[in-house]
């Protein structure tokens, strides 16, 4: 009697592990959603784009590459919600009859958010008791275009981050937490740029035109950044539009600035340049003053793998001849002082990022 209730206990627990391996593989092997979610008008992918399973707790977000991941998601028929609030939200229906799923570039509308005046009130006491984190921060780069105090400059938005003190209003160089400015690192698509700056701190040389994202750690991130111990000033440079050709040129009698993205084959590439020059001091006193700084980059999609070249290029130029003072100033000494300085700086990049499924 005892003997034949330990077969059939044994019996029961193999046909139960049975069950589980062949009829309830999602318990044992759960699923996993991944993919991209991109602009539909100009196939640019979106950042922060919030992806969740109707009827489940599981939800994600966009990486600053538009990449999401759900994991342990049930087999069967799920429905996937995309939301943003610069877009139209989206509903997908996606089939796991796998373990592992790349879905398609989802891709959402632009909207128009239209809302009535919104009056803040709060009290005084409990905005100071509480505590703000300003450990990061993110930024969309049409501010540095939309705010004339910025300047256009990235490091002028930076500044006006809470953990950020500027020993010169002059200069771009700022300190972190009183920090050096040596211990900033600045990156452009992965890349190290060692001179964020123009020369004798004419302001920052990456051009608004260009940016994606702008984003800042001043604390908590990892080691493979190096010595680097203040912040982390991370840049991404848009990629290219899709279908058509679209630029923003801005001339002006001192300078130029302009960046055109376009379809290259099958790919997406973007250009963008600009340069400052002082005319009027270059024909009165012979000061033949150059700044300028070019990026370009070229994005080529694959299914599971997207490669993305980036190039950078700035360049400064300061030639001064004080005796030319000497035309139009009567001042002695300037007819003979000859002596003259002519300064050059180059700072450029190159990089190549990759990305697979």
């Amino acid at each position: 009697m005892i003997k034949s209730q330990i077969i059939n206990l044994i019996i029961f627990k193999r046909l139960l592990l049975l069950y589980f391996v062949c009829l309830q593989p999602s318990l044992l092997f759960p699923s996993t959603i991944s993919g991209y979610v991109a602009d539909a008008k100009t196939g640019e992918t979106i950042i922060g784009v919030n992806v969740i399973v109707e009827g489940t707790v599981l939800g994600a977000s966009t990486d600053i590459n538009g990449f999401f991941v759900l994991s342990d998601v049930p087999d069967g028929d799920v429905i996937l919600r995309f939301s943003h609030i610069a877009y139209e939200e989206k509903r997908q229906t996606i089939e796991l009859r796998s373990r592992d799923i790349l879905v398609e570039t989802v891709l959402l509308v632009p909207t128009i958010l239209e809302a009535d005046a919104i009056e803040v009130v709060a009290n005084r006491g409990n905005i100071i008791k509480k505590e703000t984190d300003i450990a990061s921060f993110q930024a969309d780069p049409v501010i540095l275009r939309e705010v004339p105090q910025l300047g256009k400059d990235v490091f002028e938005l930076v500044k006006y981050s809470p953990s950020v003190t500027i020993g010169d209003e002059f200069s771009p160089l700022y300190n972190v937490r009183g920090s050096d400015p040596s211990e900033n690192l600045v990156q452009l698509d992965g890349m190290t740029i060692y001179n964020p700056q123009h020369l004798f701190g004419y302001g920052a040389i990456f051009n608004p035109l260009m940016l994606k994202n702008i984003e800042m750690l001043v604390g908590g991130f990892d080691a493979e950044y190096g010595g680097r111990n203040a912040s982390i000033l991370y840049l991404t440079s848009r990629e290219g539009h899709q279908s058509e050709v679209h630029g923003e040129f801005r001339p002006s009698i001192s300078g130029f600035v302009g960046a055109v993205e376009f379809p290259a084959g099958k790919g997406t590439a973007m250009l963008s340049g600009r340069f400052t020059s002082d005319i009027i001091s270059r024909v009165m006193i012979g000061m033949g003053n150059l700044w300028a700084d070019f990026n370009g980059s070229y994005q080529r999609k694959f299914r599971n793998t997207r490669i993305k070249l980036s190039a950078f290029l700035a360049r400064d130029y300061i030639d001064f001849d004080a005796a030319r003072y000497a035309i139009y100033y009567n001042i002695p000494e300037l007819r003979d002082y000859s002596v003259g300085n002519r300064t050059n700086a180059l700072n450029r990049a190159f990089g190549l990022r990759t990305r697979s499924i």
